[in-house]
């Protein structure tokens, strides 16, 4: 290098002042720089823009960055260990691995949404990764658990989840349906919606048996949205209490639709003799004979391998595993051993370093994270690289 350019090159080094914490954050900057470019190389050579930074919440101990290991014991701090159970179930046909839900890394790719749950960082795997992902269902917990009878009933009918804004297709809810229709446990329901109308028939003198047959497809649907309510519910139990099955399949209700409009109970009636006044509403919600029947036949255990069984479909369905970033804004879990996470509130400094050097246009905090991985993928390999590429 001529003496001249030496010269020029050393005074322009000079004009940028530092402070101490600047400084350390940039020496922070340049070792994230060397490891995500060998350390986490799979997915810096999948980074492409802004929409495929990962972000999470933590209660972070450390100033800008860290590599911390992934939690394979993870316990669910808002569900019930049932429920933390079930959704390891459903997602169990993924990569053979029966615990999603425990030793995965949930991220997200927004930044507020991970602010929520505590310090904002971005997140960029180390080695190997998979993640997994679904279009339809956007958070587990909120979905399944919160609101488990919307649920059902948006994805049974096909409408949009209103939490994603996506549906299944027509096929894959056919495919849904079927598996229900076609269960132990339907077969069995519909077995005890006749046990009950024939046994109430008999109590009040009329002389035929019921033969409830679900034709109407709007009955089926509600039918099975809620068999399947009642079967996460049941999941989600420590113990199976037959009552409360049939309470939550509120079989009183539909055994009032079937008597009353189907078999016309009214004009059966009238045509015998009654000795003394009846109260058709006390005889109809009168469980105590069906539960016993329910209990003989096992119903409360169908009605949870059902649930089992239903959620996994739904699961190969609705969710990809992939080690792509996905596009849509639902829950992610991303599968890895180590990753690097920088704090979000300390790339701040990079307006500090710029205003403190004159330049007095600051960079949008929405556009920080960009910024950031913008340095990264260049993969600068000094701090005066990297204080180029903050003062242009």
């Amino acid at each position: 290098m001529k003496l001249r350019e030496f010269l020029l090159e050393a005074k322009k080094q000079s004009t940028v002042t530092l402070t101490r914490g600047e400084q350390e954050l940039l020496d922070d900057v340049l070792k994230v720089c060397e490891l995500a470019n060998t350390e986490a190389g799979k997915y810096m050579s999948k980074y492409k823009d802004k929409k495929d930074i990962l972000y999470r919440g933590e209660h972070t101990t450390f100033t800008n960055f860290d590599v911390e290991t992934v939690r394979k014991d993870r316990r669910p701090k808002d569900s019930s260990k049932n429920w933390h159970d079930l959704y390891n179930m459903m997602l169990s046909s993924f990569d053979d691995n029966p615990g999603w839900r425990n030793s995965s890394l949930f991220v997200t790719r927004d930044e507020s949404e991970a602010a929520e749950y505590g310090d904002g960082v971005i997140v960029i795997p180390i080695g190997e990764y998979k993640i997994l992902s679904s279009k339809m269902v956007k958070d587990m917990y909120n979905s399944f658990e919160m609101e488990t009878f919307a649920t059902a009933d948006d994805i049974m009918r096909g409408a949009k989840v209103r939490t994603s804004g996506k549906s299944l297709p027509k096929k894959d809810i056919d495919t849904l349906f079927k598996l229900i229709q076609n269960s132990d446990c339907f077969d069995e329901y519909l077995k005890i919606l006749n046990f009950h109308c024939s046994n109430i028939l008999e109590k009040i003198g009329v002389k035929k048996k019921a033969n409830i047959k679900i034709v109407d497809k709007y009955v089926l649907r509600d039918i099975l949205v809620r068999l399947l309510l009642s079967g996460f519910h049941v999941y989600g139990k420590s113990s199976v209490i037959n009552s409360d099955v049939l309470n939550r399949l509120d079989v009183s209700v539909l055994v009032n639709n079937y008597l009353f409009e189907q078999f016309g109970i009214m004009n059966e009636l009238d045509k015998i003799e009654v000795k003394k006044p009846l109260d058709i509403d006390a005889v109809v919600y009168d469980l105590k004979d069906t539960l016993k029947y329910a209990k003989s036949i096992n119903f409360a255990e169908s009605l949870k391998d059902l649930a089992i069984e239903w959620s996994k479909c739904l699961a190969r369905l609705a969710y990809d595993l992939d080690d792509n970033i996905p596009r849509h804004q639902s829950e992610i879990m991303l599968k890895c051993d180590t990753y690097i996470a920088m704090r979000m509130k300390s790339l701040d400094r990079f307006n500090d370093i710029r205003e403190s050097n004159g330049k007095r246009t600051f960079i949008p905090e929405s556009k920080l994270s960009e910024y950031f991985m913008k340095i990264v993928k260049q993969n600068p390999n000094s701090i005066q690289q990297i204080i180029d590429i903050i003062m242009k």
